[in-house]
């Protein structure tokens, strides 16, 4: 199973912001969520067009992984409370794959090759992630259109790839024809198998030849500077027949496709830190950001999310009072957001109830007869019909009630997963009130019952 997401804005936090309290860290904290939950391959793709700078993220699973699938996209998906629209779910098939075939028809394949010297396996580890920024900036200096796209696969080394590895570098150090440089290199690599904890492919695109010329003139220099030097070949390889056009598609890395010898995975060999900083990457604010069209930075008055919650509240049951109604919804908000700074964990378990009560109550309108489902199931079967929910409050639904089970199911304040998530934070509480109010502003103000 799939499920793509896109960020079609460059956020910045304020200039004062809490460097661990604002959109950034918020995301930073979603990133790592991913990479330490086990059982999920992803890609991660970077594109500059028509001035805009947007970034998609593809996280697969195995059915057996569905939950933890939803888990970790919902919490990328509460990064629209601090940033609206900052980060948008791929709804359907059609949208996924309109994103997924978006990138650029003149490709190549940053793979790294090896080459034989007197019984010694030679390899580089060359990376495109230390050209990102100039890369970008020039492309945006020029108005090209340019993706690189990373596909990385969860990888353990094995016994056999290890027992490989230091063979070749018993011969490499025993060898009296190879420079240090080279043998330092290849100790490097087998050092970086060792460590692995993923497997990286590494693609690059552009719309004209003239930013194709520029720009991978500058790259092989880079190599030849680097590694070239040291007899090895520019790892660029182009995609003339299709050959690879579908690892670029479907984000699944090679090595799912054909297994990689040993030397080869070693090359691609990457720990956690180094996919952590790929997936997080943005341009720096300084530097070429300020002409990109998409840059938005988040306000002071954005990051204090009960104040905004209360006076939302307010308007709403002001605009209730003039139509002489009132609502249960309104009422079970207040509770949570008046024990949310008390007990955090106890407020989840008021949103989860608001949930379910709108969610039963649209799903008896819309499937009348029928017996009530599971919250799970039910909110399935709603948003298969794209017209029951709009798009951003469908993107809310499963991330609620997901935040929900963090409690209802788990016991007080503890979830299932990677250790560093076991707390409920106060974060996730007005995340999680933030999104039920926009859930009963909606139900309560543009909903309407079929006839």
């Amino acid at each position: 199973m799939q499920t793509a997401l896109r960020f079609g804005v460059v956020v910045f936090d304020p200039a004062d912001a809490d460097p661990q309290a604002g959109w950034l860290a918020a995301y930073r904290t979603a990133i790592h969520a991913l990479t330490s939950t086990p059982g999920m391959d992803f890609a991660f793709r970077i594109s500059l067009r028509d001035r805009k700078l947007e970034r998609a993220l593809f996280i697969m699973a195995s059915e057996a992984r569905v939950e933890d699938l939803k888990t970790v996209a919902g919490r990328l998906l509460k990064l629209n409370v601090m940033s609206e629209g900052s980060v948008q779910f791929c709804a359907d098939r059609e949208q996924h794959d309109e994103l997924a075939a978006s990138f650029p028809m003149l490709r190549y394949w940053a793979q790294n090759e090896t080459h034989m010297i007197n019984d010694c396996q030679l390899a580089c580890n060359f990376r495109l992630f230390p050209q990102l920024e100039w890369l970008f900036d020039s492309a945006l200096h020029r108005d090209w259109n340019v993706s690189v796209q990373f596909n990385i696969r969860r990888y353990q080394p094995t016994d056999e790839d290890l027992r490989f590895l230091r063979k070749n570098l018993v011969r490499i150090n025993s060898a009296n024809c190879l420079p240090e440089r080279v043998a330092a290199l290849q100790r490097r690599i087998t050092q970086q198998l060792e460590g692995a904890q993923f497997l990286l492919d590494q693609f690059i695109g552009f719309e004209t030849a003239a930013a194709r010329d520029f720009i991978l003139e500058r790259i092989s220099d880079d190599f030849a500077a680097d590694h070239g030097r040291l007899g090895f070949p520019c790892p660029l390889i182009e995609d003339s027949t299709d050959s690879f056009a579908e690892l670029i598609t479907t984000g699944i890395h090679s090595a799912v496709v054909q297994e990689s010898e040993p030397m080869a995975k070693a090359t691609s060999a990457s720990t956690r830190d180094e996919i952590e900083r790929v997936l997080r990457w943005q341009p720096p604010e300084t530097h070429g950001a300020q002409q990109l069209a998409n840059t938005i930075r988040v306000s002071a008055t954005e990051r204090d999310y009960l104040r905004r919650i209360e006076s939302k509240l307010q308007s709403i049951e002001l605009a209730l009072q003039t139509r002489n109604v009132a609502t249960g919804e309104c009422a079970e908000l207040k509770k949570a957001l008046s024990i949310s700074r008390a007990d955090p964990p106890f407020a989840l378990v008021k949103t989860r109830q608001i949930l379910e009560g709108i969610v039963e109550r649209v799903y008896r309108d819309r499937k009348e007869g029928q017996p009530v489902k599971p919250l799970f199931n039910m909110i399935d079967e709603l948003t298969e019909d794209r017209k029951v929910f709009p798009r951003k409050i469908a993107t809310y639904l499963h991330t609620l009630r997901v935040l929900g089970n963090l409690v209802a199911h788990g016991g007080p304040a503890k979830v299932e997963g990677p250790d560093d998530y076991k707390a409920v934070s106060e974060t996730d509480v007005e995340i999680t009130l933030l999104m039920t109010l926009n859930l009963v502003e909606w139900y309560l103000f543009e909903y309407t019952v079929p006839t």
